[in-house]
């Protein structure tokens, strides 16, 4: 009913008088006196005034109960009437046959009729009627004077009790609609029925005669107690109580607009109910004969009472918006609402309109002007909120084409084909077990729409689906799918989509293949060959779908082939903004052969600030996708098509970013192989994203103008692993005259990874890696972290290779140890990185590291191996050529196996002697040895340490130099007899700063300076890199084939993460159990890693936290039954806080 909000607009008018005909009403209750006027007994022909009336009797209970839900004072005693500043007239019409007897109550046709000429004569302005008598022709007179012509020929409104006895099942007046009780059942009187707190309808009276309902168990009231003389409240039941609801509503209506009629009261009333469902009725509300003010049903009348809404329409009652009331289709018209003044306690107010209509241009809060984009029948709505209900000021627009529209939301059946030029408007549909083939060109409204549904079938055959209404886009394809049934077999229930030279332009969204805010219709299939998709805002959609079968995940089976899409300078900027070419959603295995993804539109875009990563070729989330060119031969694993035997180069230009791939939480790959890069601010963005393959790729850096960024970049990825970036090439856009990075990588963590054979030239720098790509441990493990071997630089004019660290970070580096492994007659060897060099007299430096230091190993042969302008390095001659084949092969399975067991098992002997020298073995016993027995015998101390250096742990000398065991010379001494464990700014600044007695700034140059000491062990740790790095490579290409092939198996994926359990391996396989939604598993992942390491660092502990969090994140989406793809605005906010919140692995997922 929703009062308390109707009594922020009114609460009634002190001089609206509310005729209750009862038994009567006592005057002296502390809820009702000062909204009672003295009234009049019809029963005896008199006022009621207190020397006539003699005081309270006992039949004045049930209308002192009425009354006082209609006007119960507000004064922070008992209760509230719903019109509680207005005034009661009372009009006695009964009295008991017998005295104290209620039950004997009675009233007469004269009493009643004198009843409601009193309420005439005293200038009541509602009539309230609880009670039900025989029906009389001298009273339906009375009546039909009464609602017509009093009230100066406006009509007082008559509201009665429907009545409360239970109707049987079998009684035919339910059906018939003489069931409800007189006068309520009189055809000009308000009939007000009962429902209770359980919507119980059937307890109350209902029938043809019923206009409405009002809650009718336990209302609380004024009341008294006659035995005892005490005014008192009860809770009563019955529709007597139901009717008091409507007349204190029409109270306050009246109130807000005192010029109503008794007509245009009841149109407000009946068209302001809440629709509920039926209890007896299964066609719910419809149109019926004689109900004039919408649809109606026999249990409910028009509906429940709602007062607020009443109160509302009432307020804005007659208001109109004014425009045509009729438009041609791509027309524009003017809508406005005028002589509103609109009152402070509006809350919002706004314009909608039906799907066949647009606002293109609000001109004043109350003047749009719109454009028809349907045929039919359509709505202009102006919305006035407040609190939770909107009033809807209609107009209606009747929306007619000059043109024929041959498919006005038609449902295709059976096989059909469209092969002449038409019009479409509206959603069509392709049902099940239909195949429609179009060849002509279509023209499509911009709210035309064709939606293939599961089982259903579209081909287009040459076929031209564009705008019809100038500089408007249309909605598009929908591809309906069954989330939850298998792309495989012949005929899947899935909807199919095939084009081959087809053209898709100028639409919202080309082609969307499910939706991403429902978990029921993905799956869909899409086929496209030698097509074009011209400025969409975006030309495919793909919503989250796994392709399950047998309980193994299959590839989708969409593919794009040889297809072209364009965004250029017919765009329509003034409408909307291009977001992508392509937009991916955990999807599984789209394949992109020989397509081209451009813009070469120069006008500026105002793309909202919401939008993330708009102008982007290929946009992905969580998914795997493939993207070559097309090939005239035959490719193994691995391979990737020879230049010659390409027929169909995939290209990117003019983007801000060609592709995004990013994670937030999945195991996947992409591949990228053989594709042109050309003019984008970003050639490809990966975030997140583990296992990327970029092979073979030509990158020119920089769109001409409007760039994005004042440092464009060919290759970026952050937060990503496992990747294979091998022989790209990497050129400066000459025209732009930005600062160009050709490859960047941040943050890739402890693996080994290997930057290969890539070609960079003339750009400002060729390779810059930020944050952590090493491990940040510094114990007696061997150097791990990523390492770039291979690579040519040519006209870089700031740094070739330059390593970054990231101010808010405790360590960033690479690899300590760049070198590679390379095998000559079943040897395995230490061999140089052997970069090629950028000419010392163009660049700055060569090799800039700002990171841990560095052992870069080169080979002599080539001139340009050798770096001579650098920091942070030094450079060390490698004694075994590395020749640097391509590595870009067929991936054979056994062979990988077996070199993988070979390298394995050779590591792990070389590692259990370094293991062993380190320290003596124990690391633990040395350092208590240190703090327990040592400190009164410094020379010991010093000869002990010597003896075992250079193999001290940095451990082990940090706590000499905590404890303060020698003093700073002979500390030194033993810091420059083991260069390797010292090799870490952080352990310097620690030296200066963080400990008992400093050590001075030269004594800390000496240390520096012995770093370019080579030791044995050195060598060995050389050696471990070396190893570690093949190991690595071997391990990822096992990888690369097992996320290639066409079942996932993630069972053995996570054994096979198990088998080398590093670090970013146990985050992997915690990601994998995120996906699946076993959020335990994930947590228990974490678990073991924390275990089984023997310590973290501070940065890692840090991490595995920020994962913990993410988990939870997802698990309570998962509880909420809410995906990714479904989250609404507040809960966005809250993943953006976090997300910001640091630069962990969990922040970066979310």
């Amino acid at each position: 009913m929703d009062a308390k909000n109707a009594w922020e607009i009114s609460t009634g008018n002190p001089n609206l008088k509310i005729a209750v005909l009862d038994g009567g009403v006592i005057l002296n209750h502390e809820d009702l006196v000062d909204n009672l006027i003295y009234g009049h007994d019809a029963t005896v022909v008199q006022y009621y005034d207190p020397d006539l009336h003699g005081g309270p009797s006992f039949d004045d209970e049930h209308g002192t109960e009425v009354a006082g839900v209609i006007v119960a004072s507000n004064n922070n005693t008992g209760i509230i009437g719903i019109a509680h500043t207005s005034k009661v007239f009372p009009i006695r019409i009964g009295k008991p046959r017998i005295d104290n007897d209620m039950d004997s109550w009675y009233t007469q046709d004269s009493w009643i009729i004198a009843g409601l000429e009193a309420a005439i004569s005293n200038d009541c302005s509602v009539i309230n009627c609880s009670f039900h008598h025989d029906e009389s022709i001298a009273i339906n007179y009375t009546i039909d004077y009464v609602v017509s012509l009093a009230r100066n020929g406006k009509g007082i409104p008559i509201v009665c009790s429907a009545g409360n006895q239970k109707q049987n099942d079998d009684d035919d007046d339910i059906y018939l609609g003489h069931f409800v009780e007189y006068p309520a059942i009189h055809q000009y009187t308000i009939a007000v029925g009962g429902i209770t707190k359980s919507s119980l309808l059937v307890e109350f009276r209902f029938g043809r005669g019923l206009d409405l309902i009002a809650p009718a168990t336990e209302i609380r009231t004024s009341s008294h107690e006659w035995t005892s003389n005490v005014n008192i409240y009860k809770d009563k039941n019955g529709t007597s109580f139901s009717a008091p609801m409507v007349t204190a509503t029409i109270a306050l209506m009246l109130s807000v607009n005192p010029n109503l009629s008794n007509t245009q009261i009841k149109e407000i009333l009946f068209t302001s109910t809440n629709k509920l469902t039926c209890s007896y009725s299964e066609s719910g509300y419809n149109t019926t004969e004689l109900r004039e003010y919408g649809t109606w049903n026999w249990t409910t009348g028009y509906g429940l009472l709602n007062t607020h809404a009443a109160v509302v329409n009432t307020f804005f009652y007659g208001k109109t918006v004014e425009g045509d009331n009729g438009i041609y289709l791509c027309d524009e018209a003017i809508y406005t609402i005028s002589d509103l003044d609109l009152p402070e306690w509006v809350d919002q107010v706004f314009w909608s309109v039906s799907d066949n209509l647009q606002i293109i241009e609000k001109i004043t809060p109350f003047s749009i002007k719109v454009k028809a984009t349907g045929i039919g029948n359509g709505t202009v709505t102006y919305n006035i909120v407040h609190n939770n209900y909107t009033k809807k000021i209609i107009k209606e627009v009747d929306i007619n084409s000059i043109d024929n529209v041959s498919y006005n939301s038609y449902e295709f059946e059976g096989s059909q084909s469209i092969a002449s030029n038409c019009i479409i408007s509206g959603k069509n549909i392709v049902k099940e077990n239909c195949t429609l083939t179009i060849t002509s060109q279509i023209q499509c409204t911009p709210n035309a729409s064709l939606i293939v549904k599961p089982g259903g079938k579209l081909i287009v055959n040459g076929g031209d689906l564009t705008n019809y209404c100038e500089d408007f886009q249309w909605q598009g394809i929908v591809v309906e799918g069954n989330s939850n049934s298998t792309q495989a077999g012949y005929n899947p229930n899935q909807g199919i989509f095939i084009m081959n030279n087809g053209v898709i332009s100028n639409a919202k969204f080309g082609v969307r293949v499910g939706d991403e805010l429902t978990n029921h219709n993905s799956g869909g299939i899409i086929t496209f060959s030698n097509s074009s998709f011209i400025n969409n805002r975006v030309s495919i959609s793909m919503a989250p779908y796994n392709n399950i079968f047998n309980n193994g995940e299959l590839m989708n089976r969409s593919s794009i082939t040889n297809c072209n899409f364009l965004t250029n300078n017919d765009f329509f900027v003034d409408q909307t903004h291009f977001f992508c070419h392509v937009y991916l959603k955990g999807i599984n295995g789209v394949i992109f052969s020989g397509c081209s993804f451009n813009s070469t539109m120069t006008i500026p875009q105002n793309t909202p600030f919401y939008v993330s990563f708009p102008n982007t070729g290929i946009r992905s989330i969580n998914s795997r996708f493939t993207v070559k060119p097309t090939c005239n031969s035959a490719l193994f694993l691995g391979e990737v098509c020879d230049e010659a035997n390409i027929t169909h180069s995939s290209i990117f230009s003019g983007l801000n970013y060609g592709i995004v791939a990013s994670s937030s939480g999945n195991f996947s790959n992409i591949e990228i192989k053989s594709t042109e890069f050309i003019n984008n601010d970003y050639g490809i963005y990966i975030s997140g994203v583990n296992n990327p393959k970029i092979l073979k790729n030509r990158f020119i850096i920089s769109k001409e103008s409007q760039n994005i960024t004042n440092k464009p970049v060919g290759l970026y990825l952050q937060n990503s692993t496992g990747f294979r970036i091998e022989e790209n090439q990497f050129y400066n856009n000459s025209i732009s005259l930005l600062d160009k990075i050709g490859l960047t990588i941040k943050n890739s963590r402890e693996d080994n990874n290997i930057v290969y054979k890539n070609k960079f030239e003339n750009l400002t720098i060729g390779q810059l890696f930020l944050g952590f790509n090493y491990n940040n441990l510094n114990t007696t493990d061997e150097a791990e972290g990523l390492v770039t071997i291979c690579n040519e630089n040519y006209l870089n004019t700031q740094y070739d290779i330059h390593v970054e660290p990231i101010l808010s970070q405790k360590y960033t580096g690479i690899n300590p140890f760049q070198t590679y492994l390379i095998k000559y007659e079943d040897e395995k060897l230490k061999s140089g990185a052997n970069n090629k060099f950028s000419n010392p007299d163009d660049i700055d430096l060569q090799y800039n590291n700002e990171g841990i230091f560095i052992n870069y190993y080169y080979n002599t042969n080539i001139a340009e191996y050798q770096p001579t302008k650098y920091f942070g390095i030094q450079p060390m001659e490698a004694v075994y050529e590395n020749l640097c084949p391509s590595k870009i092969n067929g991936l054979y399975p056994l062979v990988i196996n077996s070199e993988l067991t070979s390298i394995t098992l050779e590591y792990a002997n070389l590692k259990y002697n370094y293991n062993q020298l380190i320290d003596a073995g124990n690391t633990e016993e040395l350092i208590k040895l240190i703090q327990d027995e040592w400190s009164e015998d410094i020379w010991g101390l010093r000869t002990e340490l010597l003896g075992q250096s250079p193999y001290l742990s940095q451990e082990a000398i940090l706590s000499v130099a905590e404890e303060n065991l020698l003093p700073p010379a002979l500390l030194l001494e033993i810091c420059i007899a083991n260069p390797d464990a010292t090799k870490d700014e952080g352990f310097l600044e620690k030296l200066r700063c963080c400990i008992p007695t400093p050590l001075p700034e030269y004594m800390i140059n000496l240390i520096k300076a012995s770093w370019e000491n080579k030791t044995l062990r050195t060598d060995m740790e050389e050696q471990l890199s070396a190893f570690k790095t093949y190991k690595d490579e071997l391990f990822n290409y096992l990888t690369e084939i097992m996320l290639s092939d066409t079942i996932y198996d993630y069972s053995n994926i996570i054994n096979h993460l198990g088998t080398r359990g590093s670090y970013s391996d146990y985050l992997s396989m915690a990601e994998i159990a995120i996906n699946q939604d076993d959020f335990d598993q994930a947590n228990l992942y974490l678990d073991i890693l924390e275990n089984n390491s023997e310590k973290l660092s501070e940065e890692e502990a840090l991490e595995i936290a920020s994962f913990r969090d993410y988990i939870a994140i997802r698990e309570s989406l998962f509880l909420d039954s809410t995906t990714i793809y479904q989250l609404d605005s507040t809960q966005i906010a809250s993943l953006e806080t976090y997300a910001s919140s640091n630069n962990y692995r969990g922040a970066i997922l979310a």
